[in-house]
């Protein structure tokens, strides 16, 4: 599969992250605060060091607009369709900053993630999730 360079949108972050598509799903983006469910695979300088598959055994849940993930991934999910397997390179102000995330990412790191985005779901007035990243 040939990943495809798609424009992020429009906002004064995006030089902080890039998005290229493999696979471009169907026509529904996740607006901020739906629920998505995912599978990702973080890099840094092309060493695996996160896998939704390997670490957690099934895809994440998480909300997306509402700081419950890294900032890259609150503005590169909401520009993707479901279905869609997309490549963000997220700079380190946009991931984990010059603190990074010891032991397994260092400061100042630029980030690659594989996303699949599985499902979109409106949020319930009962849904409970975890933070995570």
């Amino acid at each position: 599969m040939q990943l495809v360079v798609k424009p992020v949108p429009d906002t004064a972050s995006n030089q902080c992250l890039t998005e290229s598509c493999a696979w471009h799903g169907f026509d529904t983006n996740p607006p901020f605060e739906d629920i998505v469910e995912l599978h990702y695979t973080g890099y840094h300088e092309k060493k695996k060091f996160a896998s939704s598959r390997e670490d957690l055994g099934e895809p994440l849940r998480t909300e997306i607009g509402t700081g419950k993930v890294i900032k890259g991934w609150d503005e590169g999910i909401v520009s993707m369709f479901e279905g869609e397997i997309a490549r963000l390179v997220i700079r380190d102000d946009f991931a984990y900053g010059a603190y990074g995330y010891p032991p397994m990412i260092p400061g100042g790191a630029t980030l690659t993630y594989e996303i699949e985005l599985l499902r979109i779901e409106k949020p319930t007035s009962n849904h409970k999730l975890k933070p995570s990243h």
